[in-house]
């Protein structure tokens, strides 16, 4: 029996983890799992020197997710810090009002996006406007 907290098929968060992943990757934006339990993946900005996001497949630890086939939600984040540095910032709080409604959006010093259902669409939305934020041209 699936616990209730833990809603979304492992296999089909996997997949979409690699879907953010590849399209960050091919953006210029890497991302790798350093985190002991690889259930992070760290996503680093050739600008920054330090971790600028992550993508986050939600469970107490990767035995637990492993265990139940299954995670919590999954969870592309960005830390505030690394967004002002950037002076991206300020667009992406546009991007949080835009999906508070559609998603689950927070925000204390990392800005997550949490996905309870895997929508491909709306995922593509959420990728298609980050990069047009980051990698808009400023006039």
């Amino acid at each position: 029996m699936r616990d209730l907290g833990y809603i979304i098929d492992y296999k089909e968060a996997l997949e979409i983890k690699d879907h953010m992943a590849l399209t960050l990757n091919i953006w210029g934006l890497p991302t790798q799992f350093i985190t002991k339990n690889h259930s992070t993946y760290e996503i680093d900005h050739p600008n920054l020197e330090k971790q600028f996001g992550a993508i986050y497949l939600a469970g107490k630890d990767i035995d637990t997710i492993k265990a139940k086939n299954a995670v919590k939600f999954v969870e592309i984040r960005f830390f505030v810090a690394q967004l002002k540095l950037l002076n991206k910032y300020e667009e992406f709080l546009k991007l949080k009002t835009k999906y508070s409604s559609l998603i689950t959006v927070k925000e204390d010093s990392i800005l997550k996006f949490q996905f309870y259902e895997l929508n491909q669409k709306l995922i593509n939305e959420l990728l298609f406007d980050i990069h047009s934020v980051l990698f808009k041209l400023d006039n």
